[in-house]
């Protein structure tokens, strides 16, 4: 009896030792898969965390005719726009390695000069303009582009990049000739290009007929003169810019002239 007795208790501790030693062996396997899975989640957790690149696109201001416009560029610096005139520049333009814009129209550039000296490029239609800190004003509506300098320095350029660089001083305007393809430097005063950005025009000695043209670029109105003579009678002096009314009003009254618009045209 005590030998079946025996017996019987070796038989019930035999199935709790391999249970035993199968857990045993179950144990390490459950650390390792739990190892795999926590790692997988913190991958996961790490990727969904992390931000996707911002996406870079191209910004677009505009003004109509008779509109002037403040653009305040995300380094800080300050772009007026001119009537009927295009800006266009990218979103990164504080970050990039080289701040660009394009312009088409007429604009005048505050630039903020950045610690790490990015230079700051204006693409027009003939030429191209490279500063680091300075103010200047550039009409670019026709490929005969001018530059007239404020303060600081600038560097002028022909967009095929055929000629010899121009640097500017203050005080100076450049002008571009697309049909000689030559530069022409000139001492100006500033204040007469830009009076505008405070809605006035400084004239000095500017003939009827560029006064026209101006009309044209900011109004979109044409002229007509039934005496070519009256073409090259001057102004002098600072016109405040509020209507075209009003405006050729002080031009009729200052030069003795009467002046009328018919549609979209003065004669």
């Amino acid at each position: 009896e005590k030998r079946l007795l025996k017996q019987q208790i070796l038989e019930q501790i035999s199935p709790a030792e391999s249970s035993l030693h199968t857990r045993s062996r179950l144990i390490p396997r459950l650390l390792v898969a739990a190892a795999v899975a926590g790692g997988l989640v913190l991958l996961t957790a790490n990727f969904l965390s992390k931000p996707a690149p911002e996406k870079i696109y191209q910004i677009v201001e505009q003004t109509g005719l008779g509109e002037t416009k403040k653009v305040m560029l995300a380094d800080s610096s300050v772009v007026i726009l001119n009537a009927n005139s295009t800006l266009t520049y990218s979103s990164n333009i504080a970050e990039a390695a080289s701040r660009e814009v394009r312009l088409e129209g007429n604009a005048f550039f505050n630039i903020t000069k950045k610690a790490k000296h990015t230079p700051f490029l204006v693409h027009t239609n003939s030429i191209d303009i490279s500063v680091l800190g300075t103010t200047f004003n550039v009409n670019a509506r026709s490929a005969a582009t001018e530059v007239v300098l404020t303060t600081g320095i600038v560097k002028v350029t022909d967009d095929q990049k055929k000629l010899q660089p121009m640097e500017m001083a203050p005080g100076e305007k450049v002008s571009f000739d697309p049909a000689s393809q030559a530069f022409t430097k000139t001492a100006t005063d500033t204040r007469v290009y830009q009076a505008w950005t405070d809605q006035k025009w400084n004239f000095s000695s500017t003939t009827l007929a560029e006064i026209t043209r101006l009309i044209n670029a900011y109004y979109g109105v044409d002229a007509k003169f039934n005496d070519p003579q009256l073409m090259n009678l001057k102004i002098n002096g600072v016109i405040p810019v509020t209507d075209l009314k009003s405006f050729t009003n002080i031009i009729a009254k200052t030069l003795d002239i009467k002046i009328r618009q018919q549609n979209n045209e003065l004669i």
